[in-house]
């Protein structure tokens, strides 16, 4: 195990992202499919999809919740970091560096019906951490629907497979 403790693009970047969340008291899922391009190790076009499966604690106006985005709803991302780490200087090389590792997935969001959401996602580590065991970060924000109210929400889970 090495040390690492600079930040660090990846070449990776967030294109888009689509999820379905629910809550009920303090206890949340959610699954959300993440859309990442790698440029310039591959044409911008080339889109790969990261399934993310979890459960967590949420907050909101509403003792309940429900809320969903598709891919296609407008969606704001950035690049992916390597983020200073235990694990060293290793930077994705390609999608399976993704697969299989836990992950987490932290939101706040307002809606009115339609709304819009932000989020954190957290690669290599099964809570918010940046730096030490986890691996990666981006954050996305866009449009999604839900229950009136706001929310904040932390889900961790794992990416079950990619395509």
């Amino acid at each position: 195990m090495s040390l690492s403790l600079s930040w660090k693009r990846t070449g990776w970047q967030t294109a888009s992202s689509g999820a379905f969340g629910a809550s009920g008291g303090i206890a949340a899922i959610g699954v959300t499919n993440i859309y990442l391009t790698h440029f310039p190790a591959e044409p911008k076009a080339t889109m790969y999809r990261f399934t993310f499966m979890g459960a967590g604690v949420s907050e909101g106006f509403l003792p309940v919740g429900i809320n969903f985005s598709m891919a296609s709803m407008p969606s704001y991302g950035t690049d992916v970091w390597r983020c200073p780490s235990l694990f060293g200087d290793d930077s994705p090389s390609n999608a399976e560096a993704f697969n299989h590792i836990p992950a987490c997935i932290l939101s706040v969001g307002a809606s009115v019906g339609p709304g819009w959401s932000g989020s954190a996602i957290f690669f290599g580590s099964p809570i918010p951490m940046i730096g030490g065991v986890n691996r990666y970060v981006t954050f996305i924000t866009g449009a999604d629907m839900g229950m009136p109210g706001g929310s904040i929400s932390m889900v961790s889970g794992f990416i079950a497979g990619w395509m």
